[in-house]
């Protein structure tokens, strides 16, 4: 299993993955991207105003969610939220940015 960073505009959550999700992280976090945004999709990170749906409201919990539903196979080895909203942390990380 491989820390990875995902960065936000202020801070960061830090993640921890198997490492083939973790050699292969921005074209899984390209494919979420398309999924977190499209309409189609029932996720629980939409927000809602007015009975519409508007921009997702996500951190890195919506990508360990998207992770373990729909990448990993192995549910011995699914993702989970290590860290979130840091501020500090080890450069040298894998990162993603949102």
């Amino acid at each position: 299993m491989k820390k990875v960073v995902i960065e936000m505009t202020y801070d960061a959550d830090i993640i921890l993955v198997p490492d083939e999700i973790e050699q292969n992280i921005k074209k899984i976090q390209e494919q979420f991207d398309e999924w977190i945004h499209d309409k189609a999709n029932d996720h629980p990170f939409w927000v809602y105003k007015h009975r519409k749906k508007y921009c997702p409201c996500f951190r890195g919990d919506a990508f360990v969610y998207y992770l373990n539903t729909y990448i990993i196979q192995d549910k011995s080895k699914e993702a989970c939220v290590l860290e979130m909203e840091v501020t500090d942390y080890d450069k040298k990380l894998t990162s993603i940015w949102f």
